[in-house]
């Protein structure tokens, strides 16, 4: 007898099945088990993506190489490369993941407007030269006459700009109106002929103002093209004061002709400033105060002001209320076509802030 580990009821179910229904079976199972984990990883993929989108994303910027006008394609390799960019100096030394976020340029306030040139006092160029230390608030304007009053009492000199163009002039009555001292043109240059000559008025101006107890300074109106001629036009004035005691200033006027072409219209900035430089040295040389004369503009960019600026006094001529020149300037010629009694055709002020006669 035959012993089986299998009861009865067994051995009826285990006739039941054939070999190829058993094999049926396990294809079936394994095809369930795949279709099971095929559905697993699609919802872990799925939830993945849900779970990206949640998220802040990192921009990603393309670098577009854009050359002849040319716009690159999208995606498109340029081969630009970090160090290629240019913004890599602009924020300085910052820690790793600092975010530097641009802020607006501010617009300027109309104290800040932009200036079309740099501000004079940046210029390396005008480190020697004395800035401007008048307090406008101590000058006092009476029927056009200013005076300066640093303190209590008044220190600055008033004075009349004169030439032939002025006519007939009671320096007399001048002198009781509250004139102190009176600026003669001396000559001049002529833009075209390159001439010497005397003002027409100058002799019978400089008599009488003598009489009149007015101290005198004179004007000399250069075209001068070279150093030579600035010397030549030097010596012409003293000659010309030989006669005479002056104690107030020998004034340069290199003025600009407008509305024709002067002789003096090519030089360079440093020639200007060679021939100006020239001139005063001879009359200071000679013995005389010698100023250079100008406006704002003439004194800022047609001479250098090392040597000028910084060795010689300034007259300056502008007749704006405060003057925009921020250096320092010893007389000023604040107002033109003055009416005054005493001057047949008008003049011009000067007031100057320092009393030459005592120096």
């Amino acid at each position: 007898m035959k012993y089986s580990n299998y009861d009865d009821d067994d051995n009826d179910n285990d006739r039941g099945l054939s070999l190829p229904v058993i094999y049926t079976m396990i294809a079936m199972a394994g095809i369930v088990l795949i279709v099971i984990l095929v559905v697993v990883s699609q919802n872990t993929r799925s939830s993945n993506r849900k779970t990206a989108a949640g998220l802040t994303p990192t921009p990603v910027v393309e670098a577009v190489d854009l050359r002849d006008g040319e716009s690159g394609e999208a995606g498109e390799n340029t081969g630009l490369r970090s160090e290629d960019l240019d913004f890599w100096n602009m924020y300085g030394d910052r820690n790793a993941g600092e975010v530097v976020e641009e802020s607006p340029t501010p617009s300027p306030s109309p104290s800040e407007e932009p200036s079309p040139s740099p501000t004079p006092t940046e210029d390396p160029a005008y480190e020697d030269v004395q800035k401007n230390a008048i307090d406008f608030t101590k000058i006092k304007i009476v029927n056009d006459q200013m005076g300066y009053y640093p303190e209590s009492e008044k220190t600055s000199k008033l004075g009349v700009e004169l030439s032939k163009s002025n006519g007939k002039v009671d320096f007399d009555w001048l002198k009781r109106n509250g004139i102190d001292f009176v600026m003669l043109k001396i000559g001049g240059r002529g833009y075209e002929s390159g001439v010497i000559s005397l003002d027409e008025q100058f002799t019978d101006y400089i008599e009488a103002a003598k009489k009149a107890d007015l101290d005198i300074g004179v004007s000399f109106y250069s075209q001068a093209v070279s150093v030579t001629e600035a010397v030549e036009e030097a010596n012409f004035v003293v000659n010309q004061l030989q006669s005479y005691t002056i104690r107030y200033p020998v004034a340069l006027v290199m003025e600009e002709i407008t509305n024709d072409t002067a002789r003096t219209d090519t030089l360079s900035v440093d020639q200007r400033s060679q021939i100006a430089e020239a001139f005063l040295q001879t009359i200071q040389y000679d013995g005389y105060h010698a100023i250079l004369y100008g406006n704002e503009q003439w004194l800022m960019e047609k001479i250098r002001p090392d040597g000028l600026l910084t060795d010689y006094d300034v007259l300056l001529n502008d007749t704006n209320p405060l003057p925009e020149y921020p250096y320092e300037f010893k007389m000023w010629r604040y107002a033109t076509d003055i009416s005054l009694a005493g001057i047949e055709n008008g003049g011009a002020y000067i007031i100057s802030f320092v009393d030459y006669s005592m120096k």
